[in-house]
């Protein structure tokens, strides 16, 4: 006698239990969704943030906020070997640092390159730059064509075949050129 009621309770309860695990597994759905949609999303800003804080930006963001402390500094006409490499430290994260820094004022005339040296310039090889910085601090058309052809074999010789000396002079000012050099 109590198993037809058992049985009717049962047919009742069982509806409200499927909608309970139907809701369940609609949850479960919806939140793998919604993990997978902030993931696509958090790849999306990582590829942008990667496409636009690339290396070379990053370098060059670097140097602009060099530029900005030193165009300060050369007001106040206190820009000096110390000060620049101190505000080269305070603008460059150490794994961002040269190996070899050659750095100097172009003097009054602006013919002649006064290079840097002390704590943290690099000797080797600064004859050659100087001339190489000399070179390129005077206008364009004072070069003799011995010079210019010297000028060349230099600039090739430092930045490699592709890149001679007009084109370093005229294409690449302001902008980041590695040099390669035993």
């Amino acid at each position: 006698m109590a198993l037809p009621l058992i049985f009717a309770f049962v047919l009742t309860l069982l509806p409200f239990g499927l909608l309970e695990y139907n809701q369940h597994q609609r949850n479960k759905v919806q939140h793998e969704r919604a993990i997978t949609r902030w993931e696509q999303t958090a790849n999306n800003y990582l590829q942008l943030f990667r496409s636009v804080w690339s290396l070379e930006s990053q370098i060059n963001r670097r140097f602009f906020l060099l530029y900005k402390n030193l165009n300060r500094l050369q007001k106040a006409d206190h820009l000096d070997a110390p000060v620049f490499m101190s505000e080269m430290r305070h603008c460059f994260p150490q794994q961002f640092m040269p190996e070899y820094i050659y750095a100097g004022l172009v003097d009054k005339t602006g013919r002649s390159v006064e290079m840097f040296s002390g704590d943290g310039y690099t000797t080797v090889k600064q004859r050659f730059f100087k001339r190489m910085l000399d070179a390129l601090a005077r206008p364009i058309g004072s070069y003799s064509s011995l010079e210019l052809s010297s000028f060349n074999a230099m600039s090739r010789g430092a930045f490699g075949d592709i890149l001679d000396f007009v084109l370093l002079r005229d294409y690449r000012a302001g902008k980041i050129s590695s040099a390669v050099y035993e």
